[in-house]
Protein backbone atom coordinates (compact mmCIF):
# COMPACT_ATOMS: atom_id res chain seq x y z
CA UNK A 1 0.00 0.00 0.00
CA UNK A 2 0.97 3.15 -0.73
CA UNK A 3 0.45 4.76 2.96
CA UNK A 4 3.61 2.14 4.00
CA UNK A 5 5.81 3.41 1.23
CA UNK A 6 4.86 6.78 2.55
CA UNK A 7 5.92 6.27 6.28
CA UNK A 8 8.74 4.66 4.70
CA UNK A 9 9.92 7.60 3.03
CA UNK A 10 9.21 9.49 6.28
CA UNK A 11 11.20 7.38 8.39
CA UNK A 12 14.44 7.38 5.94
CA UNK A 13 14.25 11.32 4.29
CA UNK A 14 12.00 13.20 7.62
CA UNK A 15 9.96 14.51 5.23
CA UNK A 16 7.71 14.60 2.54
CA UNK A 17 9.12 16.00 -0.56
CA UNK A 18 8.70 13.00 -2.91
CA UNK A 19 10.10 14.42 -6.44
CA UNK A 20 8.78 13.05 -9.51
CA UNK A 21 12.26 12.02 -10.75
CA UNK A 22 12.47 9.60 -8.01
CA UNK A 23 8.59 7.47 -7.41
CA UNK A 24 6.47 9.48 -9.45
CA UNK A 25 3.35 7.20 -8.60
CA UNK A 26 3.95 7.95 -4.69
CA UNK A 27 4.04 11.71 -6.18
CA UNK A 28 0.54 11.48 -7.69
CA UNK A 29 -1.25 9.27 -4.54
CA UNK A 30 0.24 11.84 -1.78
CA UNK A 31 -1.05 14.68 -4.29
CA UNK A 32 -4.57 12.79 -4.69
CA UNK A 33 -4.81 12.48 -0.82
CA UNK A 34 -4.38 16.21 -0.09
CA UNK A 35 -7.45 16.56 -2.82
CA UNK A 36 -9.29 13.73 -1.18
CA UNK A 37 -8.91 15.91 2.22
CA UNK A 38 -9.94 18.97 0.86
CA UNK A 39 -12.77 17.80 -0.59
CA UNK A 40 -12.86 19.93 -3.61
CA UNK A 41 -12.00 17.67 -6.37
CA UNK A 42 -14.04 16.36 -8.97
CA UNK A 43 -17.13 13.89 -7.88
CA UNK A 44 -14.73 10.74 -9.15
CA UNK A 45 -13.01 11.55 -5.92
CA UNK A 46 -13.81 9.60 -2.89
CA UNK A 47 -13.15 11.89 0.58
CA UNK A 48 -10.70 10.07 2.82
CA UNK A 49 -11.96 8.62 5.78
CA UNK A 50 -11.58 9.66 9.15
CA UNK A 51 -9.72 6.67 10.22
CA UNK A 52 -7.57 8.00 6.69
CA UNK A 53 -7.00 11.02 8.12
CA UNK A 54 -6.03 10.24 11.31
CA UNK A 55 -3.19 7.76 10.05
CA UNK A 56 -1.51 10.62 7.98
CA UNK A 57 -2.28 13.43 10.44
CA UNK A 58 -0.29 10.80 13.19
CA UNK A 59 3.12 10.78 10.60
CA UNK A 60 2.90 14.54 10.96
CA UNK A 61 1.52 14.58 7.33
CA UNK A 62 1.33 17.99 5.64
CA UNK A 63 -2.16 18.43 4.15
CA UNK A 64 -0.72 21.59 2.38
CA UNK A 65 2.67 21.19 0.09
CA UNK A 66 5.42 22.59 2.20
CA UNK A 67 7.51 22.22 -1.20
CA UNK A 68 9.04 25.09 -1.39
CA UNK A 69 10.35 25.46 2.04
CA UNK A 70 11.82 22.02 2.06
CA UNK A 71 13.45 22.76 -1.32
CA UNK A 72 14.84 25.99 -0.39
CA UNK A 73 16.48 24.08 2.56
CA UNK A 74 17.68 21.53 0.66
CA UNK A 75 19.80 23.65 -1.78
CA UNK A 76 20.87 25.89 1.49
CA UNK A 77 22.52 22.65 3.20
CA UNK A 78 24.27 22.15 -0.37
CA UNK A 79 25.81 25.77 0.04
CA UNK A 80 26.73 24.62 3.42
CA UNK A 81 28.26 21.91 2.47
CA UNK A 82 30.07 23.67 -0.20
CA UNK A 83 31.32 25.92 2.14
CA UNK A 84 32.51 23.09 4.72
CA UNK A 85 34.59 21.45 1.51
CA UNK A 86 35.73 24.81 0.57
CA UNK A 87 36.14 26.83 3.49
CA UNK A 88 34.25 29.79 1.29
CA UNK A 89 30.61 30.28 -0.20
CA UNK A 90 31.98 31.88 -3.63
CA UNK A 91 30.46 29.63 -5.85
CA UNK A 92 31.18 30.17 -9.33
CA UNK A 93 28.71 29.30 -12.61
CA UNK A 94 30.88 26.78 -14.12
CA UNK A 95 31.61 24.72 -10.79
CA UNK A 96 28.46 24.28 -9.86
CA UNK A 97 25.17 26.35 -12.09
CA UNK A 98 22.45 25.28 -9.76
CA UNK A 99 24.25 26.54 -6.45
CA UNK A 100 24.63 29.64 -8.55
CA UNK A 101 21.41 30.14 -10.04
CA UNK A 102 20.15 29.34 -6.66
CA UNK A 103 22.74 32.01 -4.76
CA UNK A 104 21.52 34.92 -7.83
CA UNK A 105 17.84 34.17 -6.84
CA UNK A 106 18.01 34.34 -3.33
CA UNK A 107 20.26 38.04 -3.75
CA UNK A 108 16.94 38.93 -6.15
CA UNK A 109 14.18 38.01 -3.38
CA UNK A 110 16.26 40.26 -1.17
CA UNK A 111 16.30 42.82 -3.04
CA UNK A 112 12.57 42.64 -3.57
CA UNK A 113 12.95 41.92 -7.71
CA UNK A 114 11.91 38.11 -7.27
CA UNK A 115 8.62 36.32 -7.15
CA UNK A 116 8.49 36.30 -3.17
CA UNK A 117 10.10 37.65 -0.61
CA UNK A 118 13.03 35.72 1.85
CA UNK A 119 11.87 35.21 4.86
CA UNK A 120 13.63 36.44 7.89
CA UNK A 121 14.68 33.13 9.16
CA UNK A 122 15.86 32.40 5.80
CA UNK A 123 17.61 35.47 5.50
CA UNK A 124 19.10 35.14 9.03
CA UNK A 125 20.64 31.31 7.64
CA UNK A 126 22.31 32.91 4.96
CA UNK A 127 23.79 35.63 6.87
CA UNK A 128 24.86 32.96 9.37
CA UNK A 129 27.10 31.81 6.60
CA UNK A 130 28.45 35.05 5.75
CA UNK A 131 26.19 35.16 2.22
CA UNK A 132 26.81 38.05 0.07
CA UNK A 133 23.93 40.15 -0.72
CA UNK A 134 25.63 42.02 -3.51
CA UNK A 135 27.48 38.95 -5.18
CA UNK A 136 30.55 40.64 -4.87
CA UNK A 137 33.04 38.73 -2.72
Amino acid sequence: EFYDELVEFWKEHGHFLVLESENPVLLKWIDRQRLRYKGTASWQVVPLSKSQIYLLERIGFPWVSNRNEIEWQMMYDKLVQFQKERGHIQVKRLENQSLYGWMKTQRERYNNKGKSELSTQQIQQLERIGFSWSGKF
